[in-house]
């Protein structure tokens, strides 16, 4: 007697799943990170912005704060400098996400039938 499973129909939705699981977590951390950004005049939290990038194999979601123009510092508060302490945001909403990101995959592959 064998015994066999086919994996196929897992393969086929598993990047379409991730994907999905990527994105809300993407939300998920860009929203811990507004709630964590230090606040003087607003500028640094109104830069924040997700930009998803596809490119037919892959997707990325990037969480960005700060331009090259008016908030030229974010990394300076995240990070701290030569004048001011770190005021980290961005790392602490990553780790609070990933947790939550890693259940939600592993949530969206049972889905699968």
């Amino acid at each position: 007697m064998t015994l066999r499973i086919d994996l196929t129909k897992i393969a086929k939705r598993a990047p379409e799943l991730a994907e999905k699981a990527l994105i809300e977590a993407a939300n998920d951390v860009f929203s811990i990170s507004q709630d964590l950004c230090p606040v003087d005049t607003g500028a640094l939290k109104a830069s924040g912005k997700i930009t998803i990038k596809k490119d037919g194999t892959s997707t990325q979601a990037i969480i960005s704060y700060g331009d090259d123009e008016k908030v030229d510092y974010a990394a300076a508060v995240e990070y701290g400098s030569v004048r001011s302490a770190a005021q980290p945001f961005l790392t602490p909403a990553m780790a609070q996400a990933k947790e939550a990101f890693e259940a939600r995959l592993d949530h969206k592959l049972k889905e699968i039938k």
